[in-house]
């Protein structure tokens, strides 16, 4: 007895002809999202993608106060707009060029995806919300997390930082008198 296998598209939920032509799409950043996603289309469905899109320009900002960089996704034209001296052309020309691993949301350019529920990423920094699986990974396994963080040059996760006693669930500490 043979088995036959329908797909259908994420988008519209029209059954594919053939299972083989699906447009499988990478959702890298969303701001519902805590890691990647993958959904397929008819690639009819994408047809209107290019005029869409957006020349958008990611940053992140590193604040003189802030542990964490914040990313901030922008239009160029807008990006442009923060540039009040002189064109933002020339302020990037004469930029300071840096060498940084290249990553798409939270899926390196390599392919690896970073499953921050597993204890191979969790307390990994990273700018999406941390799910109650990763908070719990590091709470039950902190000197672990802290001490891979550490090899791989990341900060340790801090129970006495707020930050990450709110992102992580650590209980409040209870003062000496018992108050």
């Amino acid at each position: 007895m043979g088995e036959k296998v329908m797909r259908f598209s994420d988008l519209s939920g029209q059954l594919a002809p053939d299972p083989e032509a699906l447009a499988r799409i990478t959702v890298v950043d969303h701001p519902d999202l805590d890691t990647p996603v993958r959904i397929d289309a008819l690639p009819d469905e994408l047809e209107q993608l290019g005029k869409m899109s957006i020349k958008a320009v990611t940053i992140e900002v590193a604040m003189p106060d802030e542990e964490e960089p914040v990313r901030h996704v922008l239009t160029a034209a807008n990006f442009a707009k923060l540039s009040t001296d002189k064109p933002m052309a020339e302020v990037l020309n004469g930029a300071e060029r840096i060498t940084t691993k290249r990553r798409m949301g939270g899926t390196a350019i390599s392919g690896e995806l970073r499953d921050h529920n597993s204890l191979d990423w969790a307390g990994t920094p990273h700018k999406g919300k941390t799910s109650p699986e990763e908070a719990r990974l590091v709470r039950e396994n902190l000197e672990a997390v802290n001490e891979r963080l550490a090899a791989q040059g990341h900060r340790p996760v801090d129970p006495a930082n707020p930050e990450h006693l709110r992102r992580y669930g650590f209980d409040l500490p209870i003062p000496p008198n018992g108050d």
